[in-house]
């Protein structure tokens, strides 16, 4: 969040309704050099308010004028991932996924030929998503005798591959493919992280062919989280 020096922010308490307000600003990253004030509205009665930055240390600068004084606090880690985490099943069988894939349930995204032998190589692209992770992919439908083994993504926690394979696949019919991720929550969530019986233990990624990831929730015990018992913070890191 950049504040330029023409920049206002007042939270400033009426004449005869004592001390001023608060003023907070949460981001990855503040530089401040505005004019900030939350003063009492009577200078012979109340009290001022609050005005408080909290950022990562390196990405904190205040080089405005604010009335009280402002609090400076670092955090760490960053408070907000940059990105979501994503799994996208970019190739099956050597075949890229075009980039319409998914927009049509009722339609072949991808033709594979008949003579395609098994084990077919399924590569997966992850972004935010831990390396060492591994990768599962079966099928939503249509193809009710696949195996499959696993793969391990590598790379980059930005920027990742791995892959997996799948053999059985039905070759005269459709299948509706899935890949998996399933890691520990980041620790930008852990402040929002519910304690109890409703705390998250591990987050499941679901990608198929052109769809949105689907996060899962799930408890040490390995069941499902209902999303209405997790706080909007704890969500938003997951653009949920």
């Amino acid at each position: 969040m950049l504040l330029s020096g023409s920049s206002i922010i007042t939270a400033n308490g009426g004449y005869n309704s004592g001390s001023g307000g608060a003023i907070r600003l949460v981001a990855n990253s503040l530089n401040v050099s505005g004019f900030l004030t939350a003063r009492r509205g009577n200078p012979n009665t109340g009290g001022f308010g609050v005005i408080r930055f909290e950022a990562p240390s390196d990405s904190l600068i205040f080089a405005g004028t604010s009335t009280p004084a402002a609090v400076l606090s670092p955090i760490n880690p960053v408070i907000f991932p940059t990105a979501s985490p994503s799994l996208i099943i970019t190739s099956v069988g050597g075949y890229a996924v075009p980039s319409y894939a998914g927009s049509r349930f009722y339609t072949v995204d991808l033709l594979l030929p008949n003579q395609l032998q098994d084990p077919i190589s399924i590569v997966v692209r992850a972004n935010n998503i831990p390396v060492g992770t591994q990768i599962q992919v079966g099928f939503v439908s249509g193809s009710g005798q696949v195996t499959s083994a696993p793969g391990t993504l590598s790379g980059t926690f930005e920027n990742s591959t791995a892959t997996a394979t799948i053999s059985g696949l039905t070759r005269t019919g459709v299948t509706y493919l899935l890949a998996t991720a399933t890691f520990d929550p980041p620790t930008s969530a852990a402040n929002f992280n519910p304690k109890g019986t409703d705390q998250v233990s591990k987050i499941r990624v679901e990608a198929a062919p052109g769809a949105k990831p689907k996060y899962v929730f799930l408890r040490g015990n390995g069941t499902a989280i209902d999303t209405a018992k997790l706080s909007p913070q704890f969500l938003q890191q997951f653009a949920q």
